[in-house]
């Protein structure tokens, strides 16, 4: 299988529309996951993960490292996330908006006994974390990312990030074990 900085090389040389869809396929499910994770809403996360594929390919030629590829789509695909995020925030005005809010904070753990597998009750339950919990969490568990790579792509010190890595995994705990528990009895 041809690595990254193969890929990348090819699509600067001859600006290979083929060879970045190599590369989009690679890594849409996880941008698309981490937007979905930070934005909660699917369309939205849909189009800020093409969003942040198009940003890509043209700034591409600017990326000095290929091998840090990964990191660099995961920290566009955080900054673009957060910036819909605040734009969303801003024009909440609505009563729909405060409603549906409303509707999420009421959400409790023991809806999770609807949810069939375990993957989705570990994103149900990372999704009660505080955002910057659940965003680390997903970074350094579901993608793999070092310390360092969370650092860049946050833009966090790599102090604060075990701290809140240290948090989140209580969090998780605390979240995670009433929620199997009831799973069980059930």
């Amino acid at each position: 299988m041809i690595d990254d900085q193969d890929i990348i090389t090819k699509i600067i040389k001859n600006r290979d529309s083929d060879s970045y869809a190599q590369l989009i396929r690679k890594y849409q499910s996880s941008v698309f996951t981490f937007c979905l994770r930070i934005l909660k809403n699917r369309e939205e996360a849909e189009e800020v993960a093409q969003d942040v594929f198009i940003k890509c390919f043209k700034e591409l030629n600017k990326l000095k490292d290929y091998a840090k590829f990964k990191g660099w789509v995961m920290r566009i695909a955080y900054t673009t996330s957060i910036d819909r995020k605040r734009i969303k925030q801003m024009n909440k005005t609505s009563i729909d908006s405060s409603h549906e809010e409303l509707l999420i904070e009421h959400y409790s753990p023991y809806d999770a006994t609807n949810i069939v597998n375990r993957k989705e009750i570990l994103k149900f339950c990372i999704d009660k974390l505080d955002k910057d919990q659940g965003i680390i969490i997903n970074l350094y568990y579901l993608e793999d990312l070092s310390i360092n790579e969370i650092s860049e792509i946050t833009g966090m010190t790599n102090s604060n990030i075990k701290v809140k890595l240290f948090r989140a995994r209580n969090n998780l705990r605390s979240i995670i074990s009433p929620t199997l528990k009831r799973e069980l009895k059930e």
